[in-house]
């Protein structure tokens, strides 16, 4: 793969080179996808019987996602305020889920 994208980086305006690159990124990107997804999904299987492993293997799931962590801002839609404490927000989800039930 890398000696392809060197190939192709020197030969910007061989058109086929560059739809072969393409073409073999995608594919490698979609085996790396599958086989992560399918990595997490046998650990899962595994442990389902144990809540705290499965919340452990999810855990490491958006560790290793590469992103930062985005602050969610919570919405009081009664008041129409942004919730700023964490005991308010478990208050809302309390309230939002108890009349979902």
């Amino acid at each position: 793969m890398d000696s392809l994208y060197k190939t192709c980086k020197n030969n910007p305006r061989n058109d086929d080179l560059n739809q072969d690159y393409k073409r073999y990124r995608n594919l490698l990107h979609a085996l790396i996808k599958e086989a992560k997804f399918d990595f997490f999904k046998r650990k899962i299987d595994q442990n389902a019987s144990d809540g705290k492993s499965v919340w452990k293997i999810i855990k490491t799931l958006n560790e290793n996602s590469g992103e930062e962590r985005k602050e969610i801002h919570i919405r009081d839609k009664d008041t129409n305020t942004i919730v700023q404490s964490q005991l308010e927000t478990a208050n809302l989800f309390n309230k939002f889920f108890s009349f979902v039930g």
